[in-house]
């Protein structure tokens, strides 16, 4: 029995040895980069699957959300890390390819042309479309104060129907202000005027993101402008980073905690100021202890859940995410038969509905949870591969044109908006969506900066 409980600690051990492998490597050699994909998923992956059954082991913790006796749990866990594992060991075994870097050198990229004049044209443009489109989504949701005190509500849902496809005003927003900050960054005259629209415009777009009850969102924002400022201005180191994730920790913590306690009830009036601080004021005791064991670092416990509930209570997918996601890209009011809303295609929804119902929010799957829903143990083999192939392709396509702006918001949007998201939620339709709106939306912008000019390297 001792020794049946030691192997989710030799598990866990295990992985964590096998995610710090690589970036040890990368410091010896000196050839560590802070924004590399790589790097990036291996804080998220351990964040998923390491952090939590750690702390579970520890502490005797149980699922967070199911009933499970210490063997059952323990069972789970230990099939849980062994497929965690495999995961990442296919995944770099996809990224150290050398095709990726024939593949990535083959790929257009934008022109080095950077049309400031163009560039404040898109962004004034960028937020007036995305503001008005916003606005008129607000209103045909009941207003602003039912949309706020609803926020979990509408993430995938809408009144009107014809009118959901306005929430994509929202993601202009992110897009216009990383464009605003390299012209910012590549400015010599007026630099201290374009310095305050950035910060007004930076604090504006945190608060339009919020609205949209993701804070994922938000934080992938953030990152995005540190990568901009990181390879354009100035080298951030690690510390800076390790520095700040206790905030970003922070914000989660109490960003979710205002919304279970403040938003999710329907019908509940906003509380004042003073009573958001005494609600949340109990974080400051046990904050790390309060995070890992709070549906913010839930990965791990749904993932078990579905190893134990598929295929016996939630059918296998069969890749069906990947027609959704063609369906959830068509705006309702098109469709010859039109959709209720566009969560009924939201894997965490369902999910949710099958086994906790009475939680406010969705549980993605994550990316184990997801590959696993369609293909088995092969869905998370070749899943963890495509995905290291992806990556570093998209490394590789950076580092080839790292000087060239286009590529870079392209970069930071793929790592950030696409590959993290995928990792941590592995909701294809609610992830891919997003990505690929803002991708054409980027798309569009550099096309007006850059006068429709894209290159394609030639190769002998």
């Amino acid at each position: 029995m001792i020794i049946e409980a030691a192997w989710p600690a030799f598990l866990t051990l295990i992985l964590f040895a096998l995610l710090m492998i690589p970036i040890v490597i990368r410091f010896l050699k000196r050839r560590f980069d802070l924004f590399e994909t790589a790097i990036w998923v291996i804080i998220i992956y351990s964040w998923c699957y390491v952090l939590r059954p750690a702390y579970m082991i520890i502490t005797h913790t149980g699922h967070m959300y199911l009933s499970l006796d210490e063997t059952e749990r323990d069972r789970l866990l230990v099939l849980a890390l062994g497929y965690s594992i495999l995961g990442i060991i296919f995944f770099f075994a996809g990224y150290r390819l050398p095709l990726c870097k024939l593949i990535s050198r083959r790929l257009p990229y934008p022109a080095p042309l950077w049309d400031k004049r163009a560039a404040n044209i898109v962004v004034f443009l960028f937020t007036i479309v995305g503001a008005a489109a916003s606005i008129i989504y607000i209103n045909a949701n009941g207003g602003f104060i039912f949309y706020v005190t609803h926020i979990n509500w509408f993430r995938g849902e809408s009144l009107n129907i014809r009118l959901a496809f306005l929430a994509w005003g929202f993601d202009l927003f992110p897009i216009a202000s990383c464009i605003l900050l390299l012209t910012v960054l590549y400015s010599r005259r007026q630099l201290a005027l374009y310095t305050l629209i950035f910060i007004a415009y930076i604090f504006g777009c945190t608060i339009m993101l919020s609205l949209l009850g993701g804070r994922a969102l938000v934080v992938s924002y953030w990152l995005m402008a540190a990568l901009l400022f990181h390879y354009s201005k100035r080298q951030l180191r690690l510390s800076y980073i390790l520095l700040v994730l206790p905030l970003i920790f922070l914000y989660i913590a109490v960003g979710g905690l205002i919304r279970e306690q403040l938003f999710s009830v329907p019908d509940r009036n906003i509380s004042t100021l003073p009573e958001i601080f005494l609600r949340v004021s109990f974080l400051a005791e046990s904050m790390f202890g309060k995070f890992v064991n709070s549906p913010d670092a839930d990965a791990m416990d749904v993932f078990m859940a579905l190893l134990r509930g598929v295929p016996s209570e939630f059918p296998f997918q069969y890749g069906k995410q990947f027609l959704d996601l063609l369906k959830a890209l068509v705006p309702a009011g098109l469709l010859p038969v039109s959709r209720e809303s566009f969560r009924v295609y939201l894997l965490g929804e369902q999910i949710r509905n099958v086994w906790w119902p009475w939680y406010g929010g969705g549980t993605p799957p994550s990316i184990l949870g997801f590959l696993y829903l369609n293909f088995h143990i092969f869905g998370i083999a070749i899943g963890m591969f495509i995905l290291g192939l992806f990556s570093k392709i998209v490394y590789s396509y950076f580092r080839h044109n790292h000087e060239n702006k286009g590529v870079m918001l392209f970069y930071s949007l793929t790592l950030f908006q696409f590959i993290i998201g995928m990792i941590r939620g592995g909701d294809l339709v609610n992830v891919g969506h997003g990505y690929i709106i803002k991708f054409l939306f980027t798309l569009v912008a550099l096309r007006l900066i850059t006068h429709g000019r894209f290159i394609r390297r030639r190769l002998l």
